[in-house]
């Protein structure tokens, strides 16, 4: 889920996702949710743009899942990148 507004030369976006885990049996914690914010600007023949992007999931990870002593690990996994372009108009 996303939008755009474009005033004048800015263009400002955000957006919204989540994923559902492919498996069956998945705890809910295997959902993967998250958001992006980005800004670009039209200069004319050239476009620049920035955007961020952040997801989180949680997850459980069984170290040694041949003893039964130990136990699961619980899992917080965050993940961001910032990512930049330009285009030339030709």
């Amino acid at each position: 889920l996303g939008t755009e507004w474009r005033v004048k030369q800015f263009s400002f976006r955000g957006g919204y996702h989540y994923q559902q885990s492919p498996y069956m049996d998945a705890p809910v914690t295997n959902d993967v949710t998250g958001f992006s914010a980005g800004i670009g600007f039209n200069f004319g023949n050239v476009k620049l743009d920035i955007a961020y992007e952040t997801s989180k999931k949680y997850d459980s990870y069984d170290f040694y899942s041949q003893y039964d002593e130990v136990d699961t690990t619980d899992l917080k996994i965050d993940n961001s990148k910032v990512t930049a372009t330009i285009v030339f108009k030709i």
